[in-house]
């Protein structure tokens, strides 16, 4: 009877958390519609637009060139090709322009079902990891719940795809052992995804380690490594085979993949080289809030039984661990690299995005370590509360997003219907900044007319930039004075504190809060 019961309980949350994952996934296609553009890096999207436009016209080496020209990222300006493609279509069907908001849903929309394919993946992963339903579908709410998982979606940039690259070699890997089948062609399949993964973007160079850790048995790794030789020879051309495209891809658009990518870790200086080690749980407890702060401490709860294993068992340890010991092992290690790079040697830092790839394993983790302390009664209850926090939280985060004011969107919503081109001046409180300035997008249909250009000047756009460096506190306005009249006021964008964590420092941060930047829209 008490078996029934509890039985029909736990039948009960398993029902309520798929309902409640279900209700998210479905949620997010509702953060569509605006933000397409705003960040710098968004800008490298116009080269598959480019590619698919000389694609579709047959100038192959215009192709190649544009394709070239992501500085490291060849890889994401090929798969963005089928969004760019279908672009290009509408555009020539109906003449639907490819730089206006109501087509750049469609890469948007791209992200979205990204997104939900690497939500599945984390659940199977949870699932092989925790071989528990009900903590593999906790796992995957408190997850898909995240900021960090959803702070994308609205934006052109290649941080879900290529964590859903990963997430899908981890899966792979996980299931081939459990079937232990792994062969040449398998080490082939991962080096080459490997490579391609790291052609995406290349900021999530721990990625390829944790697939290949898995590959390896720790309890004789060279032994095995002998034996599996050819194996790992099938790895390595898999992956060589991949980079060679890129180059020889490269090449033809009269650049170098591989020099391009060797400079990438010098550009990765915006922000604070004190927070090499902090940044990430600052990043959890401001950016995640409650539901953050409870995620580190059940992932501490995790971590002493981590290192509890690691006393015991010393360099047996890999050899007596679990895959999700082995990946966390893995990614606390590289965490440690990147942190210790950052810190001492300063030479790269973090950014929110750069978190992307340690935290759904950190998720897994937590989700462990309260299992394994509590009894299961005491682990439902802990389980479904910290479902409902994480609900709650999401709740949260999808109406303050629904909030979040983009200026591009801003143009085309108030001034679709008289497009003119270059009709206003600009003007930002941070004083001159090499930030992206946002310009009128273009009217919906190509055939539009463009009517008579306003008179210069009347109107000025206040803030319509992506505001950096950030050095002070802004003064008064000069242009609110009585004979300028105010058309719109809005809080921008960069308010939004996760934002914030995509390459400005400490001191930015602060100032950002304190200053909270407006758009407005001036008139004499």
């Amino acid at each position: 009877m008490a078996y029934a019961i509890q039985n029909k309980q736990n039948r009960s949350l398993i029902a309520g958390i798929t309902i409640a994952i279900l209700v998210i996934s479905v949620a997010r296609f509702f953060l569509v519609g605006k933000g397409a553009m705003m960040f710098p890096d968004e800008t490298r999207y116009y080269n598959s637009l480019k590619a698919a436009e000389y694609l579709m016209h047959g100038n192959v080496q215009l192709f190649f060139h544009e394709l070239s020209g992501t500085y490291g990222r060849p890889g994401d300006a090929l798969v963005r090709l089928l969004p760019a493609l279908l672009q290009e279509g509408a555009f020539s069907m109906f003449g639907l322009n490819t730089n206006n908001p109501d087509s750049l849903i469609i890469p948007v929309l791209f992200n979205c079902i990204i997104v939900s394919i690497s939500l599945f993946l984390f659940y199977r992963i949870s699932l092989l990891l925790l071989a528990d339903k009900t903590s593999a579908l906790v796992a995957t709410l408190i997850y898909g719940s995240l900021v960090n998982s959803n702070i994308y979606i609205r934006h052109i940039l290649p941080y879900d795809t290529a964590l859903c690259l990963m997430l899908y070699l981890v899966y792979y890997v996980l299931k081939r052992r459990r079937e232990a089948v792994i062969n040449r062609k398998d080490y082939a399949l991962v080096g080459a995804l490997s490579a391609l993964l790291i052609a995406i973007y290349p900021g999530f160079y721990m990625a390829p380690f944790l697939a290949f850790a898995l590959l390896i048995q720790w309890d004789a790794p060279l032994t095995f490594v002998k034996e599996k030789l050819d194996c790992f020879v099938a790895y390595a051309i898999g992956g060589s085979a991949v980079l060679s495209f890129f180059e020889l891809l490269s090449r033809a658009g009269g650049k170098s993949y591989l020099l391009s990518s060797f400079h990438l870790a010098h550009t990765i200086d915006q922000g604070s080289y004190e927070e090499g080690y902090s940044f990430l749980f600052k990043y959890l407890a401001q950016v995640e809030g409650i539901l953050g702060v409870v995620l580190i401490i059940m992932f501490s709860i995790y971590f002493v039984l981590f290192v509890r294993n690691l006393i015991s068992y010393k360099l047996k340890f890999l050899a007596m661990s679990s895959d999700l010991d082995i990946l966390v092992f893995t990614a606390l290690g590289f965490f440690l690299l990147h942190a210790t790079a950052t810190f001492f040697l300063h030479k790269m830092v973090f950014y929110g995005r750069l978190t992307h790839h340690f935290i759904p394993f950190m998720v897994i983790a937590a989700v462990y370590g309260v299992k394994h302390l509590l009894s299961n009664k005491l682990g439902d209850y802990a389980m479904a509360s910290v479902g409902v926090l994480a609900v709650v939280s999401f709740a949260v985060f999808f109406f303050s997003y629904q909030k979040v004011e983009y200026p591009f969107d801003l143009l085309y919503s108030r001034y679709s219907n008289n497009y003119a081109g270059e009709q206003f001046s600009y003007f930002n409180e941070i004083g001159a900044s090499p930030g992206l300035k946002y310009d009128m997008p273009q009217p919906r249909w190509a055939t539009t007319k463009s009517p008579a250009s306003l008179k210069q000047d009347t109107t000025a756009l206040v803030n319509f930039a992506f505001l950096f460096p950030i050095r002070v506190i802004p003064g008064p306005n000069p242009l609110l004075n009585k004979r300028n009249k105010v058309l719109y006021s809005a809080p921008h964008f960069i308010n939004f504190k996760p934002y914030q964590f995509e390459g400005y420092n400490i001191q930015e941060r602060e100032l950002l809060q304190k200053a909270q930047y407006k758009y407005q829209i001036v008139t004499e």
